[in-house]
């Protein structure tokens, strides 16, 4: 590590009677990644929109290089060189890649500074191939998939000035093979001096890439320790103030009779799926980018109609249309983009929790508030999920706290078949072990889930049986007693079990 870049000094932060910081000390050295770790809610973000200037801080300093800072607007941040990348990204879905790139920074020629339409498209082409990025830059935004669209904002940042790159879950989206390239342009970026401050959920990342890590617990520091002299353990145990026994449940009951059964499944990204999911089975699900294994939840939930094949529930032909058709008959779905299809932002918590149920059962008049009241205060205990009034705007909640929202609405409903896609996604450690243990009393209670996810031991640890898919086809089902990494991996690479 070399100098002291960045110091931010007894950081206060209030929301009316809300404290989100509370005396918070941060230093970032040059040549360093800091990992600043903490549960959903304990202040990552805010930290991070006060030091970009995004929120004014009611108390405390930040220097760069000694020198105290007032920023006043996000410009005069990302001026002075600090890049910060949100876990919420913000880009312009109209515009081209290039365009988001250079927003607001485009080249331009003659005398009358026309933009330079030609220039831009080759800078980012170049760009590109520098950090290792295969993405056409004349392409629009709303045309790229999530795992795109963060290495997309992750070249804007490179393509600044940088000295200091702030980074909020910036690997969620990203394939094992997308993170590499991430973690390689971090490493070029440390090597040349620059300081990164990097927020995962993922403690094997944090291992990899961190020279130390910083804890926050309720919008208090609890502690900097350098990386070689901790272990996953201890630093779960400062995130959430004790000692989890286990992060997976064991399982220990029997699975029952079939529930549904799906035959040559063929959509637009999936063709020829055929599965059985018996009552209190979890289904894991796993696929590579581009697999088909998010397309599979859609059209098991209505969102996406199937063009051919058969889907049977309880021995009887289902052909829903829509998600309400689906609810209908049992099926339940948390999707894995929460901003887009999961939270409805303008409404409360409570409001959130209640609306499958809500909207399945009674006309608003006649609704038992008192009830709903009850229903999202519990979910609120069961979950923890931090907000200091279930009659919050959700919109005002952490990331994974929203997500805690959504999982808790479907499982009030109790339905026969609960989809989750990629649902620790953005969930700390604590409330990974609690989901878990919720998903295991669901489905030893009769229930059945489909576990679709991206993350490999989750799926290892909490599925009876993997349904594995490559290129939008199956290619191979494994049950737990004999599925690995190696086997997942090389099924979902296209590859044959010897």
């Amino acid at each position: 590590m070399g100098e002291v870049v960045l110091s931010m000094k007894h950081i206060t932060k209030r929301f009316n009677n809300v404290v989100a910081l509370d005396d918070v000390n941060l230093e970032l050295y040059s040549s360093e990644v800091l990992c600043l770790l903490g549960e959903n809610g304990a202040g990552k973000s805010t930290l991070l929109k006060i030091l970009s200037a995004a929120y004014k801080r009611d108390g405390g300093i930040i220097e760069i290089d000694g020198k105290e800072v007032h920023f006043k607007t996000t410009r005069q941040a990302i001026e002075s060189g600090i890049a910060v990348i949100y876990q919420e990204l913000n880009e312009i879905p109209d515009l081209t890649v290039a365009e988001n790139i250079y927003l607001e920074r485009q080249p331009v020629r003659g005398p009358l500074k026309r933009i330079d339409w030609q220039r831009m498209v080759k800078d980012a082409e170049a760009l590109f191939s520098e950090i290792g990025i295969d993405i056409d830059p004349r392409r629009r935004m709303k045309e790229l998939s999530v795992a795109e669209k963060q290495m997309t904002e992750i070249a804007k940042a490179v393509a600044q000035n940088i000295r200091i790159l702030v980074t909020d879950e910036p690997t969620s989206a990203l394939s094992e093979a997308e993170v590499n390239k991430l973690f390689g342009v971090i490493d070029r970026i440390k090597r040349m001096g620059g300081a990164i401050i990097f927020i995962s959920h993922r403690l094997d990342e944090v291992m990899r890439i961190s020279d130390r890590i910083m804890v926050l617990r309720d919008g208090k520091n609890v502690g900097v320790v350098k990386k070689e002299e901790t272990s996953e353990e201890e630093i779960v145990t400062m995130m959430v103030g004790r000692k989890l026994v286990e992060m997976f449940p064991r399982r220990r009951h029997e699975v029952g009779n079939m529930l549904l059964e799906a035959e040559k499944l063929t959509a637009k990204g999936i063709q020829d799926i055929s599965f059985q999911l018996h009552k209190g089975e979890i289904l894991g699900v796993f696929g590579l980018m581009g697999s088909g294994i998010q397309k599979l939840g859609t059209v098991l939930f209505g969102k996406d109609k199937w063009i051919r094949g058969h889907l049977r529930l309880n021995g009887k032909p289902v052909n829903y249309s829509s998600p309400c058709e689906a609810i209908a008959q049992g099926v339940a779905f948390v999707p894995s983009e929460r901003k887009i299809d999961g939270i409805i932002a303008c409404m409360s918590v409570k409001e959130n929790i209640v609306l499958a149920s809500m909207t399945q059962s009674k006309p608003r008049f006649l609704l038992n508030h008192s009830c709903d009241r009850m229903i999202a205060e519990k979910w609120k205990e069961r979950l923890r999920i931090k907000t200091p009034d279930i009659r919050n705007a959700i919109c005002n909640l952490s990331g994974g706290n929203q997500q805690k929202t959504v999982i808790s609405r479907w499982l009030e409903m109790n339905p026969e078949v609960l989809i989750l896609a990629e649902p620790t996604r953005g969930i700390d450690v604590g409330a990974k072990a609690e989901i878990y243990e919720l998903m295991e009393e669901y489905a030893r209670s009769g229930g059945s889930v489909i576990l679709i996810t991206s993350e490999m031991r989750e799926i290892l640890e909490m599925s009876d049986r993997i349904l594995v898919l490559h290129d939008g086809e199956m290619n191979g089902v494994l049950v737990r007693s004999e599925a690995d990494e190696e086997k997942l991996l090389l099924l979902a690479m296209g590859g044959t079990l010897l």
